[in-house]
């Protein structure tokens, strides 16, 4: 790991903090090319992106094939027969 900056903690009589950051000039490599973004793309709570109504599907049809997977273990496992 590269040094690439520091970081320096005051404290006075006050209870204040003051922080700084100096850097040491060496240059940065971002792994994507550049810094990352200050918030993701839809925003921490999804805010910012309408809902995905594919992920309801999904789970609909998730809960079908579970409850279709739970009867055919029951049928087998129970001998369950029908009338």
């Amino acid at each position: 790991m590269v040094t690439v900056g520091e970081f320096n903690m005051n404290y006075d009589n006050n209870s204040d903090i003051q922080v700084t950051f100096a850097l040491t000039g060496t240059k940065i490599v971002w792994p994507k090319g550049s810094p990352p973004k200050d918030s993701p793309e839809c925003g921490f709570d999804n805010e910012k992106c309408p809902p995905n109504s594919t992920d309801a599907e999904s789970g609909k049809a998730m809960s079908k094939l579970l409850l279709f997977s739970f009867m055919c273990l029951a049928h087998d496992h129970l001998g369950w027969r029908a009338p």
